[in-house]
């Protein structure tokens, strides 16, 4: 069964409500990028107290690094299933190589 009309309208705002979250965890993620290893992990000096400090400082960076990736996909996601929910509305809750329709709780 095609989705209603009221259930279009509520995936469409759930959709925006997440369009609006994601850019500022980007923002987060992109600040602590910004940031020296110094200034992130608080030190006074450029030396590490302790080589293992190093690896860790290295590890949030990669960390920050890989969610900012994540996270932008996610907005791509997000993008695409506006795009999808306002062009072609009929279509949209089946899956795009199949044609199956996505239940709603799913898609929710």
């Amino acid at each position: 069964m095609p989705l209603t009309t009221s259930e279009l309208a509520y995936l469409g705002a759930r959709l925006l409500e997440e369009r609006t979250r994601v850019p500022g965890t980007m923002k987060q993620y992109g600040a602590d990028l910004d940031e020296t290893q110094q200034e992130a992990a608080g030190d006074l000096s450029t030396m590490s107290y302790h080589p293992a400090d190093e690896g860790t400082d290295t590890f949030d960076r990669e960390f920050d690094a890989q969610e900012l990736r994540r996270v932008s996909g996610e907005l791509r996601d997000i993008d695409d299933a506006l795009e999808r929910l306002y062009h072609t509305p009929k279509s949209f809750g089946r899956d795009e190589r199949s044609g199956v329709e996505v239940p709603f709780a799913r898609l929710n």
